[in-house]
Order: C-alpha cells, then sequence, then structure tokens
C-alpha cells in the first residue's frame, strides 16, 4: 500500500529549523526533496501541519476538523484493530 503524501509550502519547512536543515543540508531529504515520517497516522498529520503553518497547535481550537464521513471511517477502523500503525507520511515542499 503506497504511503500517503501530505504537501507542504518550502517556506513553511524553512522556517523550522529541524525541517530547513533537512531540506537543505546534504542529507537524503534534500536530494529527494521529502522528509519521511515514519508510522505517523492521518490524524497526526493534520494536526502537525497545523501546527507548521500556525507555529501552535491547540486541539480545543483547532482549525482543521475532520468531517463526519472522515471520523466514522475512522471509527470503524479502530472497529476493525486497524489503527494505521506503520504508515509512512511524506511532507513533500511547494517549490
Amino acid at each position: 500500500m503506497r504511503s500517503p503524501s501530505y504537501y507542504t509550502h518550502y517556506l513553511v519547512l524553512a522556517a523550522h529549523r529541524l525541517l530547513n536543515a533537512m531540506m537543505e543540508d546534504q542529507m537524503r531529504e534534500a536530494s529527494e526533496e521529502r522528509a519521511r515520517l515514519e508510522e505517523v497516522d492521518h490524524d497526526t498529520s493534520t494536526h502537525f501541519a497545523e501546527y507548521l503553518y500556525g507555529g501552535d497547535y491547540n486541539p480545543a481550537e483547532a482549525l482543521i476538523i475532520l468531517g463526519q464521513e472522515e471520523q466514522e471511517d475512522e471509527e470503524e477502523a479502530s472497529c476493525k484493530g486497524d489503527r494505521r500503525a506503520g504508515k509512512e507520511v511524506y511532507l513533500l515542499p511547494f517549490k
């Protein structure tokens, strides 16, 4: 199964010291133009993107809310024991 990709603006990544180092230094992420975050589920990726863009994350004031359909899918996956563990998330910068 192919891992989901989440596209992030290059300047947003550059504003964060560690992500900027990954994308600018002579690291694999710089040559591949992608940063891989392993074992991160969809919700965590969404919250992480919100932190990257907003500089803070407060679940009570979340900007990105899961839609009803996504919540139902998540509940169904939980019932089946599928926690989406082991998935890789790619943050691919826009340039």
